[in-house]
């Protein structure tokens, strides 16, 4: 099963690599491909920066902000008026985002048009938050990003993210990647080229992306066996044209 999840954790962190980059780099990662492997078609205009100042600058208007960049989003589509989605992750959500100055403004006014109760200086939470931000025009729906894996390599066991707490992105709402993959070669070549006295036995995991191949081969006067996980696929975006990555940190 640990080999299974490790071909499902490779494709977490391509996948959030991907979407908050705009391509796949594999440098240092677990025991396979130590090499950048690809590049999404991503306009380089859809790579905005994150204006005057960095949004960890309490007093930088995100609100507005965002409203900004989501109408020149739709205005620079000829008006598109589909569903999007902000994307951030948990720790730039609770740590940055609720803490800017236009956001709890928005929450105080919120529970005053509703007569609420509120506590000035508490933070705002994420449930109570979203109440006010429902009733916001010009500002789709956020959605966090939750993503952590586990980087074992030959020296190390470390847990990393890939998704990077300064990246948000706007984009359009719904699926947007799609797990590319072709066949696993080894087999093929296993099975017919392979050394007889190396049994294989192969499987198809992970809903066809991957493949674990048994082995039972020799080790001196007795048999040894071990189990090996392959993986021949990538993801891709389906929505390049329309993907947004917003450097929330890079002034300008």
């Amino acid at each position: 099963q640990a080999r299974m999840d490790s071909l499902d954790t490779t494709m977490n962190f391509l996948t959030a690599n991907l979407m908050s980059k705009g391509h796949m780099d594999y440098t240092g990662i677990a025991k396979g491909i130590q090499a950048p492997i690809a590049k999404a078609l991503i306009p380089e205009a859809n790579f905005k920066k994150a204006g005057a100042k960095a949004w960890t600058d309490a007093s930088v208007n995100i609100l507005a902000l965002m409203k900004k960049l989501e109408y020149e989003y739709r205005d620079e589509r000829g008006g598109y008026s589909g569903p999007l989605v902000w994307q951030m992750t948990r720790n730039f959500y609770h740590n940055v985002f609720l803490e800017n100055k236009s956001i709890k403004d928005l929450w105080i006014s919120w529970c005053k048009a509703n007569y609420k109760a509120y506590v000035e200086g508490l933070n705002v939470s994420q449930e109570e938050f979203n109440k006010a931000f429902a009733d916001i025009n010009g500002v789709s729906p956020i959605e966090i990003v939750t993503e952590q894996e586990r980087n074992e390599t030959y020296t190390t066991d470390t847990r990393i993210q890939s998704w990077p707490d300064n990246i948000v992105v706007l984009r359009p709402a719904g699926k947007v990647v799609e797990f590319q993959r072709k066949e696993i070669m080894d087999r093929r070549m296993i099975t017919n080229l392979g050394n007889n006295l190396i049994k294989s036995v192969f499987a198809t995991t992970n809903n066809g992306l991957g493949l674990l191949v048994n082995e039972e081969s020799a080790s001196g006067r007795f048999k040894e066996w071990s189990t090996k996980p392959m993986l021949a696929a990538v993801p891709s975006l389906t929505d390049c044209p329309d993907h947004v990555i917003i450097d929330s940190n890079e002034v300008g």
